[in-house]
């Protein structure tokens, strides 16, 4: 039950028209007259309640901007530009770092330790130069050899017409190759031929010689078999220094090796039809025949 607003007699509570006064009723008013409020009351209660609310209406409207705003700058609507810096980290590695109690700390890293990779020696062409200031170790057969004022003295020896052969150990077994020396006779007999051996073994040899004491004559033998024996005016006579030079290369036709003969820088002869090496090489001479020698060269070709 509840109260007419005009006569305030009971009738229904969902009565809109008092039985007792006739007078219609709206529901506000009757909801609020029920409650004890008079006509002129309501509207004051009324207005208090809307000004009790701004504060809630405040609150609720900072909330909804700041989660529009969330949104606007997750979903990228909002380009927020924040300060950026950068550090250079090499500079910071290897420095210290003190905290607020004064212990240092570290920053430097450790090296990662690798494995060292196994070298593998790559054999490349053997070059010797030798010019006889001292004993390099590299003669054999040279057993009665003297190094004097720069030069290696090779002979005379007690027991004449004997091949002496002086082997370059350093310069291994040669097949392609560029060989040189300076020559002078230095004592004995003169007329003996001396120079070059282009390839050495237990039954083979390869001499390239000049005499020029007597018939200048430059001289190519296999073993005892005259390859090449002319004379030849390039030749410095006497006691003169003479620089021999020869080169060996295989022969691209038949296998065999073509090897050119120089006498003082001139060409002498282009020699084919031998297979030179691989074999020992190095300096000869006949055993009656001193022979000072210097500035010997040795290149291998490829």
């Amino acid at each position: 039950m509840k109260k007419c607003p005009y006569c305030a007699e009971e009738i229904q509570d969902e009565a809109l028209l008092c039985r007792f006064c006739g007078k219609e009723l709206e529901p506000e008013k009757v909801s609020e007259i029920s409650r004890g409020l008079s006509k002129d009351e309501y509207p004051q209660r009324v207005k208090a309640d809307t000004n009790k609310m701004w504060p809630i209406w405040v609150l609720a409207g900072i909330i909804i901007v700041f989660i529009a705003g969330t949104l606007m700058v997750v979903t990228g609507v909002i380009d927020v530009q924040l300060p950026k810096k950068s550090y250079d980290f090499q500079s910071l590695v290897g420095t210290e770092v003190r905290d607020e109690t004064a212990q240092v700390v570290s920053t430097e890293i450790p090296p990662t330790p690798t494995e060292t990779p196994t070298l593998t020696p790559t054999p490349g062409p053997i070059v010797v130069i030798d010019d006889f200031s001292e004993d390099t170790g590299i003669w054999k057969g040279c057993e009665n050899c003297t190094w004097e004022n720069g030069q290696l003295q090779v002979g005379p020896y007690d027991e004449p017409f004997q091949e002496v052969f002086v082997i370059c150990d350093a310069c291994g077994m040669a097949s392609n190759y560029r060989m040189a020396v300076d020559m002078a006779f230095s004592g004995g007999m003169s007329a003996s031929p001396f120079g070059l051996a282009l390839a050495v073994s237990d039954d083979y040899s390869l001499t390239f010689t000049i005499e020029g004491a007597l018939t200048q004559t430059a001289r190519l033998f296999e073993n005892d078999k005259k390859l090449y024996n002319e004379t030849n005016y390039s030749i410095n006579p006497g006691a003169q220094s003479n620089h021999l030079e020869v080169i060996v290369r295989d022969s691209q036709l038949d296998g065999k090796s073509d090897i050119t003969l120089k006498i003082n820088g001139k060409t002498v002869v282009v020699y084919s039809g031998v297979k030179v090496g691989p074999a020992q090489v190095g300096l000869f001479i006949y055993s009656e025949t001193g022979i000072a020698f210097d500035n010997f060269e040795f290149e291998e070709l490829q």
